[in-house]
C-alpha cells in the first residue's frame, strides 16, 4: 500500500472512532486534543475519577521517554502544542488504546492501528503542527475579535490547496507573503516544511514558483525601492533556510533546490545585456509583464467584495497585497470554486489587527481575464520546464495550451523575465 493510502486509511479509522471538532489540516492541535478526549473517555473511571488522568498520561509518556512539558495547559488549549508534543502524544494514544477485557470489566491496552499506520499518523501530526505553527500572541480568536475576519488561516489554506495542485505560484508585487504575522522566518520555514511533507506523502513533484518584479532600480523612485527590497526579503528567507541549522534542514534545502523557480522581471538587466536582439523569432505572448506580476490590479478584482474585504473598502491596504495562484492541469478540484471551472485558482492574502493581535488571512478571488490566464499558464509551463517536470493533462485541456514549456520560457524572457533555479537566483541577485 502506498504511503498516502496508508495514512488516509489510518485517518479514516480514527475519524470513525473519534468525534473530530474541525479539519485536522487547519487545526492540527485540536485534532490531537480530540484524540486525547476520546482516549480519556474510553479509559473510564476508577473510584469516581478518570483512569486516564494527566498524571497517568505523564507516566505513559515517561515510559516511552518522550515527556511533554506543561502537559495540562497544552491539553486544555492554554499553551501551544509543539511538533514534538504532537508526535509523542499521538504515539501514546494510538499504541496504548483502552479496550474492555474479556470479562467486560478490566481494561486492556492494545494498539489502535498497525505499527506502520501509527508511524504515519504521528509523523503527519508533527508535520501539520509545523506547517500551522503560530505564536499565541499573534493569533486573533473569534472571542477576541470585534470584527468578522474574512477567509481562513493562510498556512492551512496554502497546504490544503497545494495537495490538489500541480504547481503553486506565489506573486508578490511589493510585499513578500507572510503566512504568520510577526514570525516571517519561522512562518516561511513552517510553510516549506508543510509543503515538503505533502510531497513526501503523495510522491508528486510540483514546481514552487515565485513571481517578482525587481523594479526600475532608481533611488529617486519609491516604487522601485520597494520592489527591490521585496526581492531582497525573499532572498533573506531562503538564505535563512540554508544557514539555520536544525533537524532535517539539509534535506529540506535539497528539496527546495529541486522545486523552486523564481520568475523575476528584470528589464534593466535584460536590456543592458542586449538580450532583446535574440527574440525576433519568438511568438509574441498574448499577455503583458504586468499580467504575471499583478503589479497593476485587475479591474475585475477592484470591483469584487472579496478583494475589498482583504485590502479595505477604500483599498487603503493595497500595498500589502500578495497572492497565490494554484494550477491544476486537469481542473479537477475537490472543493470547486463558486465561479467557473478552471485550471487556475486565485487567492489574496492580508494581515488583520485587533486589540494588539495580528492574524494572516486568505480569501479566494474571482477568475481573471484571458491575458492573465495565459500569463499564469505560461509561468506554470516555464516553471515545470526549468525543473524538467511535466504535467499530466487530459487531451481536451492540453489543446488550450498554445505553447510548450520551452516556448513559454522564451515568451517570458521576451517580456524581460529571468527564469531562475534557486541557487542561480541567490548567486545572481
Amino acid at each position: 500500500m502506498a504511503d498516502g493510502d496508508l495514512l488516509k486509511n489510518a485517518l479514516i479509522k480514527i475519524s470513525e472512532r473519534v468525534e473530530l471538532s474541525g479539519d485536522p489540516r487547519s487545526d492540527p492541535a485540536r485534532f490531537v486534543r480530540d484524540v486525547h478526549k476520546r482516549w480519556k473517555d474510553e479509559g473510564g473511571k476508577v473510584g469516581g475519577k478518570p483512569r486516564h488522568s494527566d498524571r497517568f498520561l505523564e507516566n505513559c509518556l515517561s515510559e516511552q521517554r518522550v515527556p511533554v512539558r506543561s502537559l495540562t495547559p497544552k491539553l486544555v488549549g492554554k499553551t501551544r502544542i509543539q511538533p514534538d508534543d504532537a508526535e509523542a502524544l499521538m504515539r501514546v494514544f494510538l499504541s496504548k488504546w483502552p479496550v474492555l477485557g474479556a470479562n467486560g470489566g478490566d481494561i486492556e491496552y492494545k494498539p489502535f492501528l498497525s505499527n506502520k499506520e501509527i508511524d504515519a499518523v504521528t509523523a503527519h501530526s508533527r508535520e501539520l503542527i509545523e506547517a500551522n505553527e503560530t505564536p499565541l500572541s499573534a493569533v486573533v480568536s473569534p472571542q477576541e475579535s470585534s470584527q468578522s475576519l474574512p477567509g481562513e488561516d493562510i498556512g492551512g489554506l496554502i497546504t490544503r490547496f497545494f495537495e490538489e495542485a500541480d504547481a503553486l505560484i506565489t506573486i508578490s508585487p511589493e510585499h513578500t507573503l507572510i503566512t504568520q504575522p510577526k514570525t516571517e522566518l519561522i512562518g516561511f520555514r513552517n510553510l516549506m516544511n508543510g509543503l515538503m511533507a505533502i510531497e513526501r506523502r503523495d510522491k508528486k513533484a510540483r514546481p514552487l514558483i515565485w513571481v517578482l518584479d525587481l523594479g526600475d532600480q532608481l533611488f529617486e523612485d519609491l516604487d522601485a525601492r520597494r520592489k527591490y527590497l521585496n526581492v531582497q526579503t525573499l532572498i533573506g528567507r531562503f538564505k535563512a533556510l540554508k544557514r539555520f541549522h536544525e533537524r532535517g534542514f539539509e534535506k529540506r534545502w535539497e528539496w527546495l533546490q529541486s522545486r523552486a523557480v523564481i520568475v523575476l522581471l528584470d528589464t534593466v538587466g535584460f536590456f543592458e545585456e542586449g538580450s532583446a536582439d535574440g527574440h525576433s523569432r519568438v511568438l509574441r505572448p498574448d499577455f503583458q509583464a504586468q499580467n504575471a506580476t499583478l503589479s497593476a490590479v485587475a479591474t475585475d478584482w477592484l470591483a469584487s467584495n472579496e478583494f475589498r474585504a482583504l485590502y479595505g473598502r477604500d483599498l487603503d491596504q493595497l500595498n500589502q497585497r500578495s497572492f497565490s495562484v494554484f494550477f491544476n492541469a486537469s481542473a479537477d478540484w475537490m472543493d470547486p470554486p463558486k465561479w467557473e471551472r478552471s485550471d487556475l485558482r486565485y487567492f489574496g492574502y492580508a494581515s488583520f489587527a485587533d486589540k494588539g493581535n495580528v492574524a494572516g488571512r486568505g480569501v479566494e478571488l474571482p477568475p481573471l481575464p484571458y491575458r492573465y490566464t495565459e500569463g499564469f499558464r505560461a509561468v506554470a509551463m516555464a516553471g515545470a520546464h526549468a525543473l524538467q517536470l511535466t504535467y499530466q493533462m487530459p487531451e481536451h485541456q492540453a489543446s488550450e495550451y498554445v505553447v510548450s514549456g520551452a516556448e513559454a520560457v522564451d515568451q517570458l524572457r521576451y517580456l524581460g523575465f529571468q527564469i531562475l533555479r534557486l541557487e542561480e537566483f541567490l548567486k545572481n541577485y
